[in-house]
């Protein structure tokens, strides 16, 4: 049969191709997350650059069929907000920092205010505020700054508070670690508070990014903390921002995940909106290298990539990758004000309300302004589904904006690596503590369907674990 046929015409172009990445070819359902791996001869008929006549029209429709019958090419597109599970408020304890970074964003966590710290009755009511808006949805707070840490009295009493409000919350906090000692982390580890500690590398990158205020080295204070943090069995990440005129990529790494004794607790970025395009493609070289390394040597993968595996692996049934601002969490100044997030607090735009008063009349149009902002030249990119998308203030963005072109290197290393590996190892990505039995069995049932859906199609092999039509896991 001849692809002239207006129904299989209909099924197949629904495909859209990507890029082609030389050895292995990929193509998305559109409207969807759904990834596949396609044959030579399908992507090539796809992209049009072979006649009809060189694959029959009965060599896919079967594998169509199969794809449809066990789940893997849904016909209605089912998304998930993160705001649909998760809500989150991060409370501003301090406008105020004892760090001088050079490339934070918040004006060295003074949010260009003179220093106000916040008292335990804002607090108190910045909680009750995230339990108005729970409904039903499970609750987090996150201990921002500047450095939250300078207000160590109200954080202690908001944890007590939230602790006794909610049976379950996670509490989170982000800190430069140096005001960390025995005792505090001691609390920290009591209340299961996972802290996220900002450090840079070895001591002479560290202090060249983020000296102390009074211009002194912040690296040992940093570096005590963190050893604080370790005895007392906290969970804790390392986030560290790549200066590529300071230092080299892989001392960095090494000296890093050398401090947190294990490789998956430190994740190494670069900020975009201030390393500049010659620096942005070193970067992408690096991680280039790095996923090659990963496929030659069996070497652990970029912690950068594992966001992306998600999203590909659970393709539909995972949350929509977009900024959590403005719908699942919320920034509280030390005033009480709320915010989408903290550049907002920094810009002073799109306050939504009060604490107290909640998100108000005008606040509503205010919120819904903010998370209907788009970029144009986002709609017609390929790799949309997959991307969070830049911040909304990150405007106006320059033609091929660097921080494309690394999503788009992070998103095609994950589908060549769920292409190359089993289906089994790709399982174990889900073997989390936080990952229920009953939703691990889900994935366990849909690996299995997968493992056919490999074994029959020659043409067509899904990419997700699960399938996208009935419960998810």
């Amino acid at each position: 049969m001849a692809l002239r046929d207006p129904n299989f015409s209909k099924d197949f172009k629904r495909l859209v191709p990507l890029p082609d990445c030389n050895s292995l070819k990929f193509a998305l359902l559109e409207g969807t997350k759904s990834a596949f791996l396609l044959s030579d001869q399908s992507y090539e008929l796809l992209t049009n650059t072979v006649h009809e006549e060189n694959i029959t029209q009965s060599l896919i429709v079967p594998e169509i069929h199969r794809l449809r019958a066990l789940g893997f090419w849904p016909e209605n597109v089912v998304q998930h907000e993160v705001s649909e599970k998760y809500i989150s408020v991060s409370l501003h304890l301090i406008h105020g920092c004892n760090l001088a970074c050079t490339y934070c964003n918040v004006q060295q966590g003074t949010y260009g205010e003179p220093l106000s710290m916040m008292e335990d009755s804002t607090a108190y009511a910045a909680i009750d505020f995230l339990a108005r808006i729970r409904n039903g949805r499970f609750p987090r707070l996150i201990f921002y700054g500047g450095e939250p840490l300078l207000n160590w009295k109200v954080l202690t009493h908001a944890t007590k508070k939230i602790t006794s409000l909610f049976a379950e919350r996670a509490i989170e906090i982000v800190t430069n670690g140096t005001l960390i000692d025995h005792e505090r982390a001691r609390f920290l580890a009591d209340h299961d508070i996972f802290t996220i500690v900002s450090m840079d590398g070895p001591k002479e990158v560290h202090d060249k990014n983020r000296p102390m205020k009074t211009g002194e080295s912040s690296y040992e204070k940093a570096r005590e903390g963190l050893e604080h943090l370790k005895e007392a069995g906290v969970r804790f990440q390392i986030r560290a921002t790549w200066a590529p005129e300071y230092a080299c990529y892989d001392d960095v790494l090494v000296h890093l995940c050398g401090l947190a004794e294990n490789s998956r607790r430190v994740t190494l970025a670069i900020e975009f909106d201030k390393a500049g395009t010659e620096a942005i493609n070193v970067y992408n070289n690096i991680l280039s290298d790095k996923f090659r390394q990963a496929e030659r040597n069996r070497a652990e993968l970029p912690n950068t990539i594992y966001q992306y595996l998600d999203q590909v692996l659970r393709a539909d049934w995972a949350p929509v990758p977009r900024c959590e601002a403005g719908h699942a969490g919320f920034s509280v100044t030390p005033q009480g004000d709320i915010y989408p997030c903290q550049v907002s607090v920094s810009k002073k735009r799109f306050k939504l309300g009060t604490v107290w008063e909640g998100i108000n009349a005008q606040g509503r149009e205010k919120q819904r302004e903010f998370l209907e902002h788009s970029f144009s030249m986002c709609d017609t990119c390929w790799a949309k589904p997959y991307c969070s998308g830049p911040c909304r203030y990150a405007k106006p963005l320059p033609d091929n904006w660097p921080y494309c072109k690394t999503v788009k290197l992070h998103i095609m290393e994950a589908l060549k690596f769920i292409a190359r590996t089993p289906s089994r190892d790709l399982l174990m990505t889900y073997k989390q503590p936080e990952i229920s039995g009953k939703q691990f069995k889900a994935f366990e049932q849909g690996c299995a369907l997968r493992d056919i859906l490999w074994k029959h199609n020659h043409h067509i092999k899904p990419l997700p674990l699960c399938p996208q039509n009935g419960i998810s896991p």
